[in-house]
């Protein structure tokens, strides 16, 4: 139904150097070694690879961006599509929310408002305005699938 979608190294690389920073500094503030930063940089997806989700987190903090700047969703995304693009999966996003995979997929449908939405936006890394937009998507999709 809904496009995977995946981490932007070109993205991380112009934001790195827009801050002014080298990939040695850039790995220092977030805690990683500096093959690590190379790595997430490289273009290729061979021979990149995509950093876990809680150093997306770290990289938009010290960058001071949206996880979405660094792995960008489609226009008009469902909250599926951001989870996806935060490199996060239905298990993961379970686990750290402590929700059933069904009910972080009725979330994600926007067939069930969630009882807290602070460690959601949390997780997916948006704001409120964000989050009631895609939440809203959802519900779109889910009304277009059911038909």
């Amino acid at each position: 139904m809904n496009k995977i979608l995946t981490f932007q190294p070109k993205n991380l690389k112009k934001i790195r150097k827009n801050a002014g920073l080298t990939q040695k500094q850039l790995a220092e503030k977030v805690g990683v070694s500096t093959w690590s930063v190379i790595n997430w940089e490289r273009v290729s997806e061979e021979y990149g690879k995509s950093p876990t989700l809680a150093n997306l987190r770290k990289l938009s903090q010290v960058l001071d961006v949206k996880i979405s700047d660094l792995a960008p969703t489609p226009e008009n995304p469902t909250l599926e599509d951001i989870r996806r693009s935060i490199g996060i999966n239905l298990n993961e996003v379970s686990e750290i929310l402590d929700l059933t995979a069904s009910q972080v997929i009725n979330i994600e449908s926007g067939n069930k408002w969630p009882d807290n939405i602070e460690p959601l936006i949390e997780t997916y890394g948006i704001d409120i305005d964000e989050f009631q937009t895609a939440f809203r998507q959802g519900e779109e999709y889910t009304k277009k699938d059911s038909k």
